[in-house]
C-alpha cells in the first residue's frame, strides 16, 4: 500500500524582507509613509472631483473611478505587508494569499490607463 501525504496547509509563511529588527522597523515606516501617501491622494482626487462640478465630465469620472480601484487595491496588500514587517506571525492565510492575486491583474491596466488619461489631459 502506498502512503501519501494528508497534511492539508491552509496557512503560508511570508518569509520577508530581513529577520534583523532595525531593518524591519524602517521597511515599517517606509512602507506606513508610502500607503499613507497614496491614501491621501487618492482620497483628495476623488474628494476633489465630486465637489467641484467643472469636473463632472466623462474622463475625470473615470479618473475617479481609478483612483477608487487604487485606493481599493493598495488597501488589500499594504496593511499585510506593514504587519508583516512588525509581527512575529508572519503567516497568511490561503484565501487572504488566492484573493487579492486574482483580482490583481487589472493593476497595470489600470495603472496604463491613468497614465493615457492624464496624458492626454496634458497635450489637449
Amino acid at each position: 500500500m502506498e502512503e501519501r501525504n494528508r497534511t492539508a496547509g491552509t496557512d503560508f509563511i511570508l518569509l520577508g524582507f530581513t529577520t534583523n529588527p532595525k531593518l524591519q522597523l524602517i521597511l515599517f515606516v517606509v512602507f506606513l509613509n508610502i500607503y499613507l501617501l497614496s491614501l491621501v491622494g487618492n482620497i483628495t482626487l476623488i474628494a476633489l472631483i465630486c465637489n467641484s462640478s467643472r469636473l463632472h465630465t466623462p474622463m475625470y469620472f473615470f479618473i475617479g473611478n481609478l483612483s477608487f480601484l487604487d485606493l481599493w487595491y493598495s488597501s488589500v496588500y499594504t496593511p499585510k505587508i506593514i504587519m508583516n514587517c512588525i509581527s512575529d506571525d508572519k503567516s497568511i492565510s490561503f484565501g487572504g494569499c488566492a484573493c487579492p492575486s486574482s483580482s490583481s491583474q487589472l493593476a497595470p491596466h489600470i495603472a496604463n490607463a491613468t497614465f493615457l488619461q492624464l496624458w492626454h489631459m496634458t497635450v489637449i
